[in-house]
């Protein structure tokens, strides 16, 4: 404990009586914790004593209290596991007891179920439920044998129920097939089930729907015959008509929709008696009636349109009269009827048939067998459908390459359009077409007809294009021909000459991404969409090639107009840009040639804006506008000027750039930027004041300049030393 040590020099130091009070108080402060810590210290003295009278006994005596201990619980441990065992033995003994019960309970249970299900066999054979002694024999069935003897007396008994049962449903439901019994047959069908025949059972109800469906596709093509040789079809022949009057689309219509119902009704029928597998085998077994009927309809119709002979004239004769002589008129049209007619047959065949694969599918991955159904596109049905595709293929082409040609050789201006009949008239032939063929939802077809569409855009319709540009005048335009362009037959076949390529290019593009957005609704298969969108790339480069050759029509013209201009650029070369403050100021009030030349060009946008299409306009107005910027700049590139004569220069080039900008959508200033360029060059004050412009080392607009320059170092150069008042080593120091 620590003690309170006391400076009695302090205290002989003390004389104020508060300071000896304060330091009293702390004494007595400090005695009283002294006293309690002391009352601490001795309240232990019990605890110490104690621990050192434990600490005097023995340890021999402590180590026998706890083997009494230890004796004492092993006995008591001892007695509870006999006590456990006890317990756990009669536990044993009453599993063991009513396991036996248990087992006894069973088969006194299945000698009831058994008994019961012998019993309501015979009740349900008497009272001719035949449902419910079915179901009493599959359960029968299903028991487990509990006593051999009695066992094999029911099964005698049962047995023989069974048999005869099962003759009683093979029997009945013949019987309701003979009298087409439709209830009857589904009633008796769904016995195989629980009598454990439902191979047979499948196999006798396949037969039975097959024998409905081929009896109503029968009917659908005896009433289709009778129309076709009927005494209404003799009479219409005898009278020069076309025959008949018979529907074969609506035949077709009928059987795929009968099989279609007969699928639909049955479904859950067969589902449930003979699996989810078995549609596949009803749907294959109703697929022959199909085949057969379906390829003897389309027989009929190829026979009774007389399919072959006319394609085989259609690529023989090349006129729409003789491949239509007889039966189909005297022109394309009935070609074209015959070929709607064609297409509505093959679609409605295409669409049976991915009714059916999705069905089959569907069934095929319920029923878990693999490769997503049967495949019935080796079918005599199918076959014929080819057949009848590639005739449609064949008369199409036939269609699309006469009319096509026709709309060229009708081929005529009509007054106040820009473009000649033919281009409307063969793309919407194109477009037409290209609907159809997309609509027969057949890969095959579709790409060989889309391949055909770009032929004859290549090569045909684009000859045609040529001819006309051919007819043009030469590329040179004299100046009184191009003043009465307007009204003369040069001037117009010329315009619709170019706005025929241009806007049959932009047609091509239309007609592509048109034809695309339609392939996602048409072809099933992802592969044959890319391999069709594959087919139409064609097209996209049919119309590049088209605005190629409107874009060398243009140039040809643009180089034809120049000489219109000869007298400005002779004015500008007799021009002298080194000019007094008198002259710059005289100079400022005339306009002088860039007046001239904006005057000139609005001139011949008056003239030739209205003949051509905007876009034309833009590439001859362009190209035009290239070489006279051209043309200008190597004529001021020959002259000396001074500042006053670059600063006339920098006003007359924004005299053209603001006059032009009305005749052109697109930017004038760019086109017109190299001459911009030096004008500014030439209206420096000093070499040096390039460099605030320049930019940095190769220019640019980099480095802090404010110009984003056309011009090469090389080209600056040359332009500086156009002045005559600069010297040369000046100029050819600027860091550039």
């Amino acid at each position: 404990m620590a003690t309170l040590a006391i400076d009695l020099n302090l205290i002989y130091k003390l004389t104020n009586v508060s300071d000896v009070t304060k330091l009293l108080h702390e004494t007595v402060a400090r005695e009283r914790a002294i006293d309690q810590d002391l009352d601490r210290q001795l309240s232990k003295r019990s605890d110490l004593e104690r621990n050192f009278l434990l600490l005097n006994t023995p340890t021999a005596e402590t180590l026998e209290l706890v083997r009494a201990d230890c004796e004492q619980l092993l006995q008591s441990v001892q007695g509870t596991a006999q006590l456990a065992d006890n317990i756990s033995s009669k536990v044993r003994q009453l599993d063991l007891v009513q396991g036996r019960v248990q087992s006894v309970l069973s088969k006194i249970n299945l000698i009831l179920d058994r008994t019961n299900c012998i019993n309501g066999v015979q009740s349900a054979m008497e009272a001719e439920d035949y449902e419910a002694a079915a179901r009493y024999i599959s359960s029968f069935m299903e028991l487990e044998n509990p006593d051999a003897s009695q066992a094999e007396d029911q099964r005698r008994v049962l047995m023989e129920v069974r048999s005869r049962l099962e003759e009683i449903t093979d029997r009945k439901f013949e019987e309701a097939v003979a009298r087409r019994d439709h209830t009857a047959a589904v009633r008796f069908a769904r016995l195989y089930k629980p009598l454990g025949k439902q191979a047979e059972g499948l196999q006798r109800f396949t037969d039975y729907l097959k024998v409905v469906v081929g009896a109503q596709a029968r009917n659908t093509y005896t009433a289709l015959v009778e129309k076709l040789e009927g005494p209404q079809a003799a009479a219409a022949a005898a009278g020069g008509g076309r025959g008949s009057k018979a529907d074969f689309a609506a035949a077709l219509t009928a059987l795929f929709k009968d099989v279609a119902l007969c699928l639909e009704e049955h479904e859950g029928v067969i589902k449930e008696t003979f699996g989810e597998a078995a549609l596949l085998d009803v749907m294959a077994g109703l697929q022959v009636e199909c085949d057969n009927a379906g390829s003897r309809i389309l027989q009929r119709y190829s026979d009774n349109r007389r399919l072959e002979r006319v394609v085989r004239e259609a690529g023989q004769s090349g006129n729409a009269a003789a491949v239509a002589a007889g039966d189909l008129g005297t022109d394309h049209r009935a070609v074209e009827a015959l070929i709607q007619e064609v297409l509505e047959i093959c679609g409605l065949c295409e669409e049976y048939n991915q009714f059916m694969l999705g069905k089959m599918r569907a069934a095929a991955a319920a029923g878990g067998v693999g490769g997503g159904g049967r495949d019935s596109a080796g079918g005599a049905f199918n076959v014929s459908l080819r057949e009848l595709l590639s005739r449609y293929v064949a008369l199409e082409e036939y269609y699309l390459d006469e009319t096509a040609s026709m709309a060229v050789r009708i081929d005529e201006q009509l007054s106040g359009a820009l473009t000649s009949s033919m281009v409307d008239d063969v793309f919407f032939i194109l477009r037409k077409v290209g609907l159809r063929a997309l609509a027969a939802g057949q890969f095959q077809a579709t790409a060989a007809l889309l391949a055909e569409l770009n032929n004859v855009l290549a090569n045909l319709f684009r000859n045609a294009l040529q001819v006309r540009d051919r007819r043009r005048l030469k590329v040179k335009v004299g100046f009184v021909g191009f003043v009465s362009m307007r009204s003369s037959a040069y001037g117009t076949d010329l315009a619709v000459a170019l706005n025929n390529t241009d806007v049959a290019a932009d047609y091509a593009s239309r007609l592509r991404s048109e034809l695309e957005t339609h392939i996602n609704g048409v072809l099933a298969s992802p592969s044959d969409r890319e391999k069709a969108r594959s087919v139409l790339s064609d097209l996209a480069k049919t119309g590049g090639d088209f605005r190629s050759m409107a874009a060398r029509g243009l140039e040809s013209l643009a180089e034809g107009l120049l000489p219109r201009m000869r007298a400005l650029l002779d004015e500008l070369a007799a021009m002298s840009y080194t000019l007094t403050e008198a002259e710059y100021a005289s100079l400022e009030v005339e306009g002088g040639w860039a007046g001239r030349l904006v005057l000139a060009l609005s001139g011949l946008s008056s003239l030739m804006r209205s003949l051509l299409t905007t876009s034309n306009w833009e590439v001859l107005f362009g190209s035009l506008l290239d070489k006279l910027s051209a043309r200008l700049e190597g004529l001021l590139g020959r002259k000396p000027f001074n500042q006053l004569g670059g600063l006339q220069l920098d006003r007359e080039v924004r005299l053209l750039i603001s006059g032009l900008g009305d005749l052109t959508s697109r930017t004038v200033r760019d086109r017109l930027a190299r001459l911009s360029q030096m004008a500014v060059l030439l209206g420096l004050e000093t070499v040096e004041e390039l460099l605030d412009y320049w930019g940095g080392p190769g220019g640019g607009g980099g480095g802090g300049g404010v110009i984003n320059w056309r011009l090469s170092p090389a080209e600056v150069r040359a332009v500086l030393v156009l002045r005559t008042d600069w010297s040369r080593e000046a100029i050819m120091a600027l860091p550039l």
